[in-house]
């Protein structure tokens, strides 16, 4: 009979064991869930701070090329203030034209061909210049009497005469007058109208003679007043030579 009660005694031990263990194993197991969600739940801050710090990174890796951006375009900005500015090409100026009157004056073509400088002279001086035109040319032409008295005038300034009017009509050289009139007294008789405005002529400056320092009347002198001198022209009976 102590058999049989032992063997229920080893059967009991046995199942009140079984349920002690069950609990505790399900108490660990609970235990280790416990565990685990806490370590998950730790865990959950430190993977939400990899993203911020993930998100900050990216942040900040935008903010950089922003600010590179940024600096390339102030250095182009710089860059291209730092080119001298392209020349603007000079366009030549233009000279503004000369307004011209409406009516603008005449320009008086000389009655001869050709003129000499104007000279200032003496009363004096142009009346016994207009006395000798009188003299040698009062029967000539009005052309010819400017040439006569053009004549006088070209040796005042040839340096091969006298320098004054009057050193000219009267000059001899030692032999003869150089003008007949002074020998035969001619000259001494009034001048006429057109010998004294021939003279005036003359001293404007016309020459008709072209530089002529020397006349001849060939028709009653057969004489060249110079050898060496060549014929300028023609006017009526005087032919003249310089």
């Amino acid at each position: 009979m102590r058999k049989p009660a032992a063997k229920y005694a080893t059967l009991l031990t046995v199942i009140i064991s079984f349920f002690l263990i069950v609990p505790a194993q399900h108490a660990d197991s609970r235990m280790v869930l416990v565990n685990k969600q806490a370590i998950s739940e730790v865990s959950l801050p430190s993977s939400t701070f990899i993203q911020k710090e993930s998100g900050n990174q990216v942040d900040n890796s935008s903010k950089e090329r922003e600010l590179i951006l940024e600096a390339e375009k102030a250095k182009k900005v710089t860059i291209l203030s730092a080119e001298p500015a392209a020349e603007t090409p000079k366009v030549p100026e233009v000279p503004e034209p000369i307004p011209t009157p409406s009516n603008p004056p005449k320009l008086e073509a000389p009655n001869l061909s050709s003129t000499t400088e104007k000279q200032s002279i003496s009363d004096s001086d142009k009346e016994l210049l207009a006395r000798l035109v009188t003299a040698e040319a009062g029967n000539q032409p009005y052309l010819g009497q400017v040439a006569v008295a053009a004549v006088v005038l070209n040796r005042t300034k040839s340096g091969k005469f006298p320098e004054t009017i009057k050193g000219v009509i009267n000059a001899n050289n030692g032999k003869v007058y150089q003008f007949s009139p002074v020998k035969n007294g001619s000259i001494r008789k009034p001048a006429s109208a057109s010998a004294v405005k021939a003279v005036e002529e003359a001293l404007k400056g016309s020459d008709p003679t072209n530089g002529a320092l020397y006349f001849a009347e060939l028709s009653i002198a057969a004489h060249v007043p110079n050898r060496n001198a060549s014929v300028t022209v023609k006017i009526g009976d005087h032919t003249f030579y310089k």
